[in-house]
């Protein structure tokens, strides 16, 4: 047997040890971190499970923040520009009075004359009922929206669709959407607000659930109506998502904080 072959089989056995070395390591610093938690636990509860939400609450914002800038770069290389006008087209053969009638009321749940309304609405009756925290959650997250909307289209300046006739008026620019970024942070904020003061799991489970359906409708309008391509929705649904699940994070974390 040449030497090359010997040290072909001697390989695995190499890295089997070396694996094993790597366990042998391992372990006792992993033991030293349970040890580590379990102290910090019985000393200071509260704040180590603030940060532990905080972290498991951050970890889904960054996911949808990290996806919001592919899905920028692959517009900007124009990778999805059959794909957007090949839906886009493909409803408006299939527009009917009806929908449009129906489409064009949807939409106005992510207006901004509507969400400005709905928000004051909430702010003011979660101060009446004495829930001070919630109505700054939901202020702060609201306010973020407008800006975080004209940042974002300034910065990609991306035009609206040409391929079919729009059933509304508009103006600005396309990338990301408006409506779908400002009614996915409004309804899914006070879902996951409201879900934390429901102690019915079904009740929480619907709650999630038929904000995020009408976040989905309000995204549907603006692709029905031809005013944005399919991945200016994916986009605003992102961004709000992010931008909900972070105000609702350190909402969270706030209150398991330690004073």
């Amino acid at each position: 047997m040449t030497t090359r072959s010997q040290s072909q089989l001697a390989e695995p056995g190499t890295l089997r040890d070396r694996f094993a070395r790597a366990i042998d390591w391992l372990r006792p610093l992993a033991a030293r971190v349970r040890r580590t938690v379990e102290r910090l636990l019985e000393r200071h509860p509260k704040n180590v499970r603030a940060v532990a939400r905080l972290l498991l609450g951050a970890a889904p914002a960054l996911v949808a923040g990290f996806a919001f800038l592919e899905l920028g770069e692959e517009i900007h290389e124009g990778e999805l520009v059959r794909y957007d006008d090949a839906i886009l087209l493909w409803l408006a053969e299939h527009r009917a009075p009806a929908l449009n009638q129906f489409f064009l009321a949807i939409t106005a749940l992510g207006s901004w004359p509507v969400i400005t309304l709905l928000t004051i609405g909430v702010c003011v009756g979660a101060l009446l009922a004495r829930e001070r925290r919630l109505a700054t959650t939901v202020a702060l997250a609201m306010i973020g929206v407008p800006l975080l909307s004209h940042f974002l289209k300034t910065l990609y300046a991306r035009e609206r669709p040409s391929v079919v006739p729009h059933l509304e008026t508009v103006a600005s620019a396309s990338f990301p959407s408006g409506h779908t970024l400002a009614s996915v942070v409004f309804f899914v904020t006070l879902a996951l607000l409201a879900a934390g003061h429901l102690r019915r799991r079904r009740l929480r489970v619907f709650v999630v659930g038929y904000s995020l359906a009408i976040g989905a409708l309000v995204a549907a309008s603006r692709i029905y109506l031809g005013v944005h391509f399919p991945s200016d929705v994916t986009g605003g649904a992102l961004v709000g998502i992010a931008w909900s699940l972070a105000a609702v994070t350190l909402d969270r974390a706030l209150r398991g904080k330690v004073k």
